[in-house]
């Protein structure tokens, strides 16, 4: 679970998609909608066939915030009162510092509308999402809800079937999880993604008490290995949230937690390091993790983190000293986003780290899809 960091959801960083010309059509009616598709709300959350994106593209400003009323662009910019930007068309216009209108490209990222642009950019030809996949072993969210983990309850969650986002196993499809799904998918690998069975969102404002509200966190759910990913959506917007942050920060719990770390379930006897989701291997990353950076420490309690975080520099913030695992969370979100250490202990940290491959690899993809942290998202310990 990461409180340091969260998610910014404007959309102004996520990468650019081009489209060809669109033409307007005057009416959108029952008639025009995809046959393949069951509703045309289900095409803003996953528009990648040609049905979705072609359905899409050929609409009015207008008549694509009927469709969709909740994408940012109608609901910040767009003022139905206007006249129409063309002056041929159904009334409507967004104000002049509108980013255009925010649909989903064919990689499930949202971009602006680019159908007025003179030079069209490159589009991804890669299918992130699918609503037509669906998990076969009937995942999908825990019967405890989330009262053990945040006070809010689920407003949504998605099956995820090898490392796609699929079907919207409960509540409604919303295309807030498609913009966060896509930094998931830019940054973890295949291999990697396919552990999250779901991928869920649930809405709390409140900021009285950010550990029991979160951002974000994993658990084990199901078969071995497989994960729920969950994300609070009431984080999309808020200016000093990091996506890049917020998403490394739980792949690294996604990778120490992996079926060949844990030796089996939680037990007291633990010999090594344990957690809710189970007893480590020797060898185990986080069994290390603890005898490199915790030794000498008898309780990982998150009461004792505040004097753990004044007494030791090393701490990417005091929410990493409140137990090894959100140390070394916190610790790989600073890594593969870009943070240079500010102590000598941090750094040790950031040496260790680069001697896991699969952390390595979610470096790499975040360099390649242009994720770097532009501040520094931490508490200061020492």
């Amino acid at each position: 679970m990461l409180v340091a960091a969260g998610c910014s959801g404007t959309g102004d960083d996520t990468t650019v998609g081009g489209q060809a010309d669109t033409v307007d059509v005057a009416v959108a009616t029952p008639d025009a909608l995809p046959p393949t598709v069951a509703d045309a709300e289900t095409c803003a959350v996953t528009p990648d066939t040609s049905a979705c994106r072609s359905f899409l593209e050929d609409l009015s400003d207008a008549e694509f915030c009927e469709v969709v009323p909740a994408d940012r662009f109608c609901t910040e910019f767009f003022d139905p009162d206007a006249v129409d930007r063309a002056g041929d068309g159904p009334g409507g216009d967004a104000a002049e510092d509108s980013p255009g209108r925010i649909s989903l490209d064919g990689t499930g990222r949202l971009r602006p509308d680019t159908s007025g642009d003179d030079e069209a950019t490159t589009v991804v030809d890669e299918v992130i999402s699918d609503p037509s996949l669906r998990r076969n072993d009937g995942l999908c969210l825990p019967r405890d809800g989330l009262s053990e983990w945040v006070d809010a309850d689920y407003d949504t969650a998605h099956h995820v079937v090898e490392g796609t986002l699929g079907v919207a196993c409960h509540g409604m499809p919303d295309p807030r999880i498609a913009e966060v799904w896509a930094v998931v998918h830019d940054i973890a690998p295949p291999e990697l993604a396919s552990q999250i069975a779901v991928f869920a969102g649930y809405f709390n404002e409140s900021d009285t008490d950010r550990s029991r509200v979160g951002t974000a966190f994993v658990r084990p759910i199901g078969t071995e290995g497989a994960v729920l990913m969950a994300y609070n959506l009431a984080d999309l917007g808020r200016t000093s949230q990091d996506p890049s942050v917020l998403v490394a920060h739980e792949l690294a719990h996604v990778v120490a937690n992996g079926p060949r770390e844990i030796a089996g379930p939680p037990r007291t006897d633990c010999p090594t390091y344990v957690d809710g989701y189970g007893c480590r291997r020797s060898n185990a990353i986080m069994t290390r993790w603890v005898a490199e950076f915790w030794a000498g420490i008898d309780e990982f309690t998150p009461e004792g983190a505040a004097e753990r975080c004044e007494n030791d520099a090393g701490f990417f913030g005091e929410y990493a000293a409140s137990n090894p695992a959100e140390d070394f969370a916190e610790a790989v979100a600073a890594y593969v986003t870009g943070i240079r250490a500010e102590s000598a202990g941090q750094q040790d940290r950031l040496d260790f780290i680069d001697g896991i491959s699969a952390i390595r690899t979610l470096r790499s993809r975040a360099q390649a899809a242009g994720y770097e942290a532009a501040w520094y998202p931490f508490t200061v310990c020492g």
